[in-house]
């Protein structure tokens, strides 16, 4: 699975830099001082890891005058510590899959998306708190993620998508917001911690919403808590 990442990775940064296919113009990266890699894409910036072998960073919301919409390719980082400031709009699908050493990461008011697989096989994550905003959880977002111990979910969630946070070992309870009108197929499989489910909800309420196959297969838990009752998983 870290070898399909690495050549995800080095195809995404291949097509950034080839002009040769569809008749594009090669992109042009502007590094700053951490080696943080630049790519301007209309009016914004894309930001991508580029050079930086900085164990902690702070993804800016400016640079050179312009916004920081973007961000792209950290897949395979070593990475421990992310912060990202307010004003980047969109995680883009699998940026920072496969950090293995990827503990901490503060994401902004005012994210709009987070992409499919964002943070997948991200082993060292500990929590996520996802701003308000965020409707979907995308399918992937948090998989394998096996240190991850505590999620705070907004009350925009709509979706929590297929394997959003399959195999997430140490996740020992979750909450999920009356918003929800979807739990995707798997989305919780093999969580084996996970005893305690929450819905900020009625009994009623949460029958209501769609369950994909197995969302909770290898998940312990055997109720989940309303807040008018309990709803049986047996």
């Amino acid at each position: 699975m870290k070898k399909v990442f690495k050549i995800l990775s080095l195809l995404l940064m291949l097509l950034f830099s080839t002009s040769a296919f569809f008749g594009c113009e090669k992109p042009y990266f502007v590094y700053d001082e951490q080696g943080l890699a630049y790519h301007l894409m209309g009016s914004s910036y894309e930001i991508s890891l580029g050079d930086c072998e900085e164990k902690e960073i702070v993804i800016p919301s400016i640079f050179k005058g312009k916004p920081v919409s973007t961000i792209s390719v950290f897949t395979g980082s070593t990475l421990k510590s992310v912060k990202i400031s307010k004003g980047v709009e969109i995680i883009e699908a699998w940026a920072f899959c496969d950090s293995r050493m990827l503990v901490s990461v503060e994401l902004p008011d005012g994210l709009c998306k987070i992409g499919i697989g964002a943070f997948s096989d991200c082993r060292s994550l500990r929590n996520i708190e996802i701003p308000d905003g965020i409707k979907n959880i995308e399918k992937g977002t948090f998989s394998s993620c096996e240190e991850l111990e505590s999620v705070v979910l907004p009350d925009s969630i709509e979706t929590i998508s297929e394997r959003a946070f399959a195999h997430c070992k140490s996740l020992t309870y979750i909450d999920l917001p009356v918003s929800i009108k979807e739990i995707g197929r798997s989305a919780f499989v093999n969580c084996s911690a996970l005893t305690s489910i929450y819905y900020n909800g009625t009994v009623e309420e949460w029958e209501k919403i769609v369950k994909g196959d197995d969302w909770n297969r290898g998940v312990p838990a055997t109720d989940v808590f309303c807040i008018d009752g309990n709803v049986s998983l047996i």
